[in-house]
């Protein structure tokens, strides 16, 4: 499952037609307490942060949270972009 995070619907729908067509299921979030609700359901193999979300959040901030809750283990792949 592929995770990806950003307020930029262009830009999910890019990534998002590739994920799929690798065969993977596909989750969205637009904000970090999305991602937070999101990651915690689907438990997903990567995620991708968009750098710059428009309430502020960035990538490693994002990556951050994400761990601290224990929504996504110490080995999945965090990537902004």
């Amino acid at each position: 499952a592929v995770l990806l995070v950003s307020d930029h619907d262009w830009l999910v729908m890019a990534l998002g037609a590739a994920a799929s067509g690798w065969g993977y299921a596909l989750g969205r979030a637009a904000s970090v307490t999305q991602a937070l609700h999101v990651a915690d359901a689907m438990d997903p193999d990567v995620v991708f942060v968009d750098a710059w979300l428009r309430d502020g959040s960035t990538g490693a901030p994002v990556a951050r949270a994400l761990r601290e809750a224990g929504v996504v283990g110490p080995a999945t792949p965090v990537v902004a972009f």
